[in-house]
C-alpha cells in the first residue's frame, strides 16, 4: 500500500510542476493547483505515517480508499 500513496503523490508533485511552468494560466489552473497541493500533502503525510510510526492501532483507524479498493 506504501507503493500506491508514493507513486500517487509523485504524480501529483509532477502535475503541480507542469502546470507551475505552463505560461499562460486560466483561472481554473489556480484552483487546480490548490486541489493538487492538498492531495500531494495528505498523500504525503499517509505516506510517513505508514512508514514511520510503529504504532499499529493508529494504522487500522485510517480509512481509506486504497484498503477498500484491495479488499483489506
Amino acid at each position: 500500500m506504501q507503493y500506491i500513496v508514493i507513486i500517487g503523490a509523485f504524480q501529483a508533485l509532477v502535475a503541480l510542476w507542469l502546470l507551475q511552468f505552463r505560461e499562460r494560466k486560466s483561472p481554473s489552473n489556480y484552483l487546480f493547483i490548490c486541489l493538487l497541493s492538498a492531495i500531494a500533502v495528505h498523500l504525503i503525510i499517509k505516506f510517513v505515517i505508514f512508514n514511520f510510526i510503529p504504532d499499529k492501532s493508529i494504522r487500522q483507524q485510517m480509512n481509506t480508499f486504497i484498503g477498500a479498493s484491495y479488499g483489506r
